[in-house]
């Protein structure tokens, strides 16, 4: 299982597609996305560190820097279950193999997460604080994001990050949200959302999923004003964080839930719909999964990126 994403900023009619995420893909099906994002003129790709949920990431952003030549690759990781030491390591090897390619993003890590690999999130701001300190001391070319939902750590990212991703947030909260870390930044910073791809008419196992584990993590002044029920969160809560697998915990969540937080969508209306988010919200990228552009062999599924590769 493999958690990824890209951000594009394509020119002309793709100009909507700000984002790719790759999430619970088999590796053969990361490399045939990235390639087809790659080609496509997006901007960046990034996995995301699950835990013993999925597979190890840095194999695979090191396969996919020797297959592909302009995208961006990086991945979210934590402080905790990797080591900040070993991560900027990583991170630096990945830049050279790249030609300098390579970000990195830092999160405090889902409770579900750390809890695989028996760590804790000890003192959290001071952690992702050093580990940016250390990753650009022994990668100084590498750019440094912070992923977070909550408003510490967006002051934190406002302060020393040169971008933020969101995610979890209800879309309503975004512009006000958005706004002030724009405020409050000391420096140039990117923002960015990302969203689950719930599917086409129907709710797909994956955008599900990712809700599951958003719910699992989710701030309570977020919850109310999405009007999740709490014994929804509870629920799911205890599957996740009680020894039940993610599938298990997918299953509880209701569509309309999921609709809440992902983006359900037939291919045709995907650009637009992208687009009417980021400018409302006021964001610089939307990250969005990449199976809502690519199928798995990496052929295009949305008119504005089958015309691009017909040029």
């Amino acid at each position: 299982m493999t958690t990824s994403a890209a951000t594009a900023v394509p020119t002309g009619a793709g100009s909507a597609l700000t984002g790719v995420m790759l999430a619970d893909a088999p590796g053969e099906v990361a490399l045939a996305r990235a390639r087809a994002a790659d080609r496509a003129g997006l901007e960046s790709f990034h996995l995301a560190d699950i835990g013993m949920d999925g597979d190890d990431q840095w194999p695979l952003l090191g396969a996919l820097a020797c297959i592909t030549e302009r995208i961006r690759l990086g991945l979210v990781t934590n402080p905790y279950t990797r080591r900040p030491a070993v991560t900027a390591n990583a991170v630096r090897t990945l830049h050279e193999l790249s030609g300098g390619r390579a970000f990195v993003c830092f999160a405090r890590g889902g409770d579900r997460i750390l809890a695989s690999q028996g760590a804790t999130a000890e003192r959290p701001l001071t952690a992702i604080r050093e580990a940016i300190e250390l990753t650009r001391r022994i990668c100084p070319g590498a750019t440094t994001w912070i992923a977070t939902k909550g408003p510490q750590t967006m002051e934190l990212a406002a302060r020393v990050a040169d971008g933020v991703v969101l995610s979890g947030i209800p879309h309503g909260l975004l512009p006000e949200i958005v706004a002030g870390l724009r405020r409050t930044a000391e420096r140039p910073l990117r923002i960015s959302l990302s969203i689950p791809y719930g599917g086409g008419e129907e709710v797909a196992d994956g955008g599900r999923a990712r809700v599951a584990l958003e719910l699992g993590n989710m701030r309570p002044e977020y919850r109310e004003a999405a009007g999740v029920p709490l014994d929804l969160i509870e629920r799911v809560s205890a599957v996740l964080f009680g020894g039940g697998t993610l599938d298990e915990a997918a299953r509880l969540v209701p569509d309309d839930v999921v609709r809440r937080f992902a983006l359900v969508a037939p291919p045709d209306q995907v650009a637009a719909r992208l687009a009417h988010l980021r400018t409302s919200a006021g964001l610089d990228v939307v990250e969005i999964s990449s199976s809502a552009l690519f199928t798995e062999d990496g052929t295009a599924r949305i008119p504005e990126l089958i015309s691009m590769e017909a040029l």
